[in-house]
């Protein structure tokens, strides 16, 4: 089943005025889809668009509150690092978010065997000052996430049908 859910046209002009709202909306509207047939049952399909708008949302969320090794402790390094994620972000336009990915993707696949190893709480409070290189790439995500949701949300505006129906 295709997995486009009903957004009304006064939900999108609710939060039309910023990017973080706007794609919170989609990716709510997504949760509700999955959280209506928890069997799987029904087995969603969510387009290669709308998996690329959930797995930016998950990048989002998780670095914006804790970094890449956050993200990675909560065992999301290879869904975001192993994915397509960057290079369908870059032909969305938003570059520099794309750039960010691929380098932290780097880091991460150079030491996966060290960052996703179990460990206690201490050792991944330790994994900060061990990995500092993760701090840079965080600095220019801080610096630039808000214009890149901006470019984001301007794309799935313009691509409203690949990623829910829009009713009045």
């Amino acid at each position: 089943m295709n997995a486009l859910p009903l957004i009304y046209r006064s939900e999108i002009d609710a939060a039309v005025n910023d990017p973080l709202d706007f794609i919170s909306l989609f990716i709510s509207k997504y949760h509700e889809l999955i959280s209506a047939d928890p069997t799987g049952q029904i087995q969603l399909q969510f387009n290669t668009e709308q998996n690329i708008l959930l797995a930016f949302h998950t990048l989002d969320t998780q670095v914006s509150s804790g970094g890449f090794i956050q993200l990675i402790e909560n065992g999301y390094g290879l869904y975001i690092f192993d994915s397509s994620l960057s290079d369908h972000l870059r032909s969305w336009g938003a570059v520099q978010i794309a750039s960010i990915i691929h380098e932290a993707g780097v880091i991460y696949h150079q030491k996966k065997t060290i960052l996703e190893r179990e460990k206690t709480l201490e050792e991944f409070a330790k994994l900060y000052q061990e990995h500092r290189e993760f701090e840079i790439l965080e600095e220019q995500f801080n610096t630039v996430i808000d214009s890149e949701r901006g470019i984001i949300k301007q794309y799935v505006e313009s691509n409203f049908s690949l990623f829910a129906i829009v009713a009045d």
